[in-house]
């Protein structure tokens, strides 16, 4: 209850400056991260049927899933809201289009000591989520899903190292 209050502080009453841009940038890294997570699970599992509807409610997707497909939760249906929906804030594309639209300003900050950041990565990890369509994700094997889910929090991982050592070391290398 008290994060709740001050995510809503955050939200309403924070500046978007330097603070509030790390700090969103690190809820989405999360929140990617944590989708990511959670399929990757979900891929492990021996009933996979059994086990869509609390992925959904682990995301808090239930209700984006029924008014969208009005049927028992499939998985292309599920893959599609929490990878590839764009309009669901809590799919994994939402989380990349935001990284994108921040790493875009870190780049071009005139303001900036540290070297700026290459929206590059991020945006060719948009581009490979948004190659793959519902049907061809849900076609994979449990393997290749697995291992296809985890490229991609890779891909996540890296970011967020990129960004701690850019933005948050204070240590500098030296010349021996």
């Amino acid at each position: 209850q008290s994060l709740s209050a001050v995510n809503g502080m955050v939200q309403e009453n924070m500046t978007r400056g330097h603070g509030w841009l790390f700090l969103d940038f690190g809820r989405r890294l999360e929140r990617g991260l944590s989708v990511l997570k959670l399929l990757e699970a979900m891929g492990k599992s021996t009933s996979l049927r059994a086990i869509l509807e609390p992925v959904l409610e682990i995301a808090d997707s239930v209700m984006t899933y029924r008014r969208r497909y009005f049927s028992a939760p499939h998985l292309a249906g599920v893959l599609d809201l929490l990878l590839r929906d764009e309009s669901n804030p809590r799919s994994l594309i939402y989380q990349i289009t935001v990284l994108k639209e921040h790493t875009t300003v870190l780049a071009t900050d005139a303001k900036s000591v540290a070297s700026h950041l290459d929206p590059g990565p991020i945006a060719a990890l948009g581009r490979d989520i948004r190659a793959l369509s519902p049907d061809e994700l849900a076609a994979q094997t449990d393997a290749r899903l697995i291992a296809l889910l985890n490229s991609w929090s890779k891909s996540l991982s890296d970011l967020s190292d990129e960004v701690t050592n850019r933005y948050f070391s204070h240590s500098v290398s030296r010349a021996s």
